[in-house]
Protein backbone atom coordinates (compact mmCIF):
# COMPACT_ATOMS: atom_id res chain seq x y z
CA UNK A 1 0.00 0.00 0.00
CA UNK A 2 1.55 3.34 -0.97
CA UNK A 3 2.19 5.78 1.81
CA UNK A 4 0.62 9.24 1.70
CA UNK A 5 3.64 11.56 2.10
CA UNK A 6 3.05 14.82 3.85
CA UNK A 7 -0.28 13.92 5.41
CA UNK A 8 0.71 14.63 9.02
CA UNK A 9 4.39 15.47 8.74
CA UNK A 10 5.50 18.78 7.19
CA UNK A 11 8.70 17.13 5.93
CA UNK A 12 6.73 14.53 4.00
CA UNK A 13 7.51 11.49 6.18
CA UNK A 14 4.77 9.55 7.89
CA UNK A 15 6.03 7.48 10.84
CA UNK A 16 5.38 3.76 10.77
CA UNK A 17 6.91 0.49 11.81
CA UNK A 18 10.11 -0.51 10.01
CA UNK A 19 11.92 -3.77 10.56
CA UNK A 20 15.70 -3.74 10.46
CA UNK A 21 17.05 -7.28 10.12
CA UNK A 22 20.54 -8.28 11.05
CA UNK A 23 21.43 -11.92 10.65
CA UNK A 24 24.39 -13.21 12.62
CA UNK A 25 26.08 -16.60 12.65
CA UNK A 26 26.54 -17.10 16.39
CA UNK A 27 25.69 -19.19 19.39
CA UNK A 28 22.49 -18.37 21.24
CA UNK A 29 24.51 -16.68 24.00
CA UNK A 30 26.45 -14.57 21.47
CA UNK A 31 23.21 -13.59 19.70
CA UNK A 32 21.62 -12.51 22.98
CA UNK A 33 24.71 -10.48 23.90
CA UNK A 34 24.57 -8.72 20.52
CA UNK A 35 20.88 -8.00 21.04
CA UNK A 36 21.71 -6.40 24.41
CA UNK A 37 24.34 -4.22 22.72
CA UNK A 38 21.72 -3.03 20.20
CA UNK A 39 19.31 -2.36 23.07
CA UNK A 40 21.93 -0.16 24.74
CA UNK A 41 22.47 1.71 21.46
CA UNK A 42 18.75 2.37 21.05
CA UNK A 43 18.17 3.23 24.67
CA UNK A 44 21.37 4.16 26.53
CA UNK A 45 19.36 5.15 29.62
CA UNK A 46 16.88 2.33 30.33
CA UNK A 47 15.66 4.17 33.45
CA UNK A 48 14.51 7.28 31.53
CA UNK A 49 11.01 8.69 31.92
CA UNK A 50 8.55 7.62 29.22
CA UNK A 51 7.87 8.07 26.43
CA UNK A 52 10.84 6.74 24.51
CA UNK A 53 11.83 9.17 21.69
CA UNK A 54 11.76 6.27 19.21
CA UNK A 55 9.50 3.40 20.32
CA UNK A 56 11.08 0.04 19.52
CA UNK A 57 11.11 -3.65 20.39
CA UNK A 58 13.62 -6.44 19.87
CA UNK A 59 13.91 -10.20 20.05
CA UNK A 60 16.19 -13.03 19.02
CA UNK A 61 14.81 -15.64 16.60
CA UNK A 62 16.59 -18.82 15.49
CA UNK A 63 16.64 -19.39 11.74
CA UNK A 64 14.51 -22.53 12.15
CA UNK A 65 11.69 -20.29 13.45
CA UNK A 66 11.74 -17.88 10.50
CA UNK A 67 8.98 -18.00 7.87
CA UNK A 68 11.72 -18.88 5.37
CA UNK A 69 14.32 -20.92 7.25
CA UNK A 70 16.63 -20.62 4.22
CA UNK A 71 16.60 -16.80 4.31
CA UNK A 72 20.15 -16.73 5.68
CA UNK A 73 21.52 -19.75 3.79
CA UNK A 74 24.46 -17.75 2.42
CA UNK A 75 25.29 -16.43 5.89
CA UNK A 76 25.27 -19.99 7.25
CA UNK A 77 27.66 -21.11 4.49
CA UNK A 78 29.94 -18.15 5.21
CA UNK A 79 29.86 -18.79 8.96
CA UNK A 80 30.66 -22.48 8.55
CA UNK A 81 33.55 -21.71 6.18
CA UNK A 82 35.04 -19.09 8.51
CA UNK A 83 34.63 -21.34 11.55
CA UNK A 84 36.71 -24.02 9.80
CA UNK A 85 39.42 -21.44 9.08
CA UNK A 86 39.75 -20.72 12.82
CA UNK A 87 40.19 -24.37 13.81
Amino acid sequence: MPRDPGRDDPEGEQPGVWEIRIGVYATEAEANELKERFVRLLCPDPEHEPPCPVPWSSWVVHESDLEDPHFYAELTKQGEAERHLRT
